[in-house]
Parts: C-alpha cells; sequence; structure tokens
C-alpha cells in the first residue's frame, strides 16, 4: 500500500474482479506514552475495469417517441440519460453511479445497444442524451447526442445560374 495522501491510500497491481480485504487501524500513543492498536475498520473492495465510453450514440424521432443505438461496449452496461438542458459533464469524465442522476432522467433500455421511448414536453426543444458506461460503481461518460423532432428540409436542389446559386427545396409537412 502507498499513503496517497493524509486520508487515502493506493494499491497498485490489483486483477479486476477478484476480492480484496483490508483492514485499516490507528497507532497512537495513550496519556502514558504506550503505543495503542485500534481496532480498525475492515472493508472488501472488488476492482473493476474503467468503463470505455460510448462514442457512437445515434438518436432519432419516432412518430411516438425516439430511439437510440450504439455499439455496447465489451464490458459493462450502458445507461441513457435524457435532458432538455445541454450537459455540462464531458466525453471520457468519470463519475461515481451516485452522480449520475444530474444528467436527467434515464431512459428505458430496449435491448444490448438500444434504448428509446416517449418524453415529455414540447417536442419542438432539444433534447440531449448522455450515454454512460458503467461498471460497478464506476461510471464514463459517452459522447453526447442531440434529439430534435423538427425535421429537415427535403428535395433539396442547388443549380448554378451564372455567378448566383439557386436552391430550391421541400419544408417538412407543418412548417
Amino acid at each position: 500500500l502507498t499513503l496517497a495522501d493524509a486520508r487515502s491510500v493506493a494499491d497498485a497491481g490489483l486483477t479486476n474482479g477478484r476480492i480484496y480485504g483490508y483492514r485499516i487501524c490507528v497507532i497512537f500513543r495513550d496519556a502514558a506514552g504506550c503505543p495503542r492498536l485500534t481496532e480498525g475498520v475492515t472493508l472488501t473492495v472488488t476492482p473493476v475495469e474503467i468503463p470505455k465510453p460510448v462514442v457512437d450514440l445515434i438518436a432519432v424521432p419516432t412518430s411516438d417517441g425516439f430511439e437510440a443505438t450504439w455499439s455496447p461496449p465489451a464490458s459493462g452496461q450502458v445507461w441513457l440519460y435524457h435532458s432538455a438542458r445541454k450537459p455540462t459533464v464531458k466525453l471520457g469524465k468519470l463519475l461515481s453511479t451516485s452522480e449520475l442522476s444530474t444528467l436527467g432522467a434515464r431512459v428505458a433500455p430496449l435491448g444490448p445497444g438500444k434504448a428509446g421511448g416517449q418524453l415529455d414536453g414540447d417536442p419542438s426543444q432539444y433534447r440531449y442524451l448522455t450515454p454512460v458506461t458503467v461498471n460497478g460503481s464506476t461510471a464514463m461518460v459517452g459522447q453526447v447526442a442531440n434529439l430534435s423532432w423538427i425535421q429537415d428540409v427535403g428535395e433539396l436542389d442547388v443549380v448554378q445560374d451564372g455567378d448566383h446559386l439557386a436552391v430550391r427545396w421541400r419544408w417538412p409537412a407543418g412548417i
């Protein structure tokens, strides 16, 4: 064990998935100056591989909500969160699972590499989808995707007319 700082130690060379046990005690001197050992505390830990972030999240609107897909990582589970607010966490940020509720509401999984459903609120409002790969109590933030129900223009056509460009398109229904 290596003293990391005044309140923690580090143990290197551990094997992921193996259980390790520790007893942490304090040696102090009593009123007579004799060294004494506290009973201490014990804990067991199981190190896990640091999760890999999802970097290929694709989200598309559907007639009754949305569907998101990604390549499942080799280890860990992907939890997807949605929010109307742009997340402040960045790709590659390590979080504890206890911090994940700050990312928004969790989206229901539909299977490996897939999640989706309906969202409450104004459908014209952007939504941000944040994938998080979870392994044990460690979570890795993936690439955030934007989701909008405003459809793109269609039948885009560009024609050069001398020194000018003429652009034509079809507006989406309802616009």
